[in-house]
């Protein structure tokens, strides 16, 4: 089997390496490749939403708006109305600008990119069953090497 050639990321644009996992069944052998993806933060965009204690007063009796971590906000049902809290207004006919975060831009000249991603969660066992996982090139991803 060809060893894996290591690529250093680039810190000038912010590299991040990502292990993809690609699909198989249960007895497959483990096959991935490793990505590089740019994480460069966005040009600023100036948020122009109503301020969460004036979007509070917006909804009816008993809703609830609380901000996120990453700024959105969320519109939490009255308790027990079997209605689901919202990233919408309840009143439809509320302007969306109000409470969107706005839009960030790829056309703006920054290089934002959010890669999508899932966490993979492992546990480091003995040495007793061991399993290789093949390293493959992104453009080919099911080609095991030999």
């Amino acid at each position: 089997m060809a060893p894996c050639i290591y690529n250093e990321l680039q810190a000038n644009v912010g590299e991040l390496r990502l292990v993809a996992l690609q699909p198989s069944s249960h007895h497959d052998v483990l096959r991935c490749s490793l990505v590089h993806c740019p994480l460069l933060e966005p040009k600023a965009v100036k948020d122009e939403r109503l301020p969460i204690c004036e979007l509070q007063k917006t909804p009816s009796d008993g809703w609830i708006v609380e901000q996120t971590l990453d700024g959105q906000y969320l519109f939490m049902s009255p308790r027990n109305s079997g209605i689901p809290n919202s990233w919408k207004h309840p009143d439809a006919n509320h302007d969306p600008k109000a409470h969107e975060l706005p839009k960030r831009s790829t056309d703006d000249g920054s290089l934002w990119h959010v890669p999508p991603y899932e966490a993979l969660s492992y546990t480091w066992g003995t040495t007793d069953n061991e399993e290789y996982v093949y390293i493959t090139e992104p453009a080919d991803p099911l080609r095991t090497p030999s």
